[in-house]
């Protein structure tokens, strides 16, 4: 692959996390908004948003340098087990349902 191509594709690869951090910021903050007023406070969120904005666009763009080195640069997938591939789907799908778990019981409130 030319090294101009594997450039763009890095630029794309970590501006994609950064997009994906930032919609991820607007997530949090919906949620966020979403309890703190049916529990019947009115505040004014534009400083919630703007530090769930920028701290989603930073972490995503630090993952994006993160990940792109361990899988472009390092290589390290080839060393991953089939153990270790099982376990994370294991950890997602736990993350999952204590998501689900902490908004059926902040909707009990």
């Amino acid at each position: 692959m030319a090294k101009q191509s594997l450039e763009t594709k890095r630029q794309v690869y970590i501006f994609a996390f950064t997009f994906l951090g930032l919609l991820m910021g607007v997530v949090v903050y919906g949620l966020g908004s979403l309890i703190i007023i049916y529990k019947g406070y009115f505040l004014n969120f534009n400083w919630y948003l703007g530090i769930l904005l920028a701290g989603g666009t930073i972490a995503g763009f630090m993952e994006g340098q993160r990940w792109w080195r361990i899988i472009y640069v390092e290589k390290a997938y080839l060393k991953w087990s089939k153990a270790k591939h099982e376990t994370k789907l294991l950890g997602l799908a736990l993350l999952i349902i204590f998501t689900l778990a902490i908004v059926f019981l902040a909707r009990q409130y």
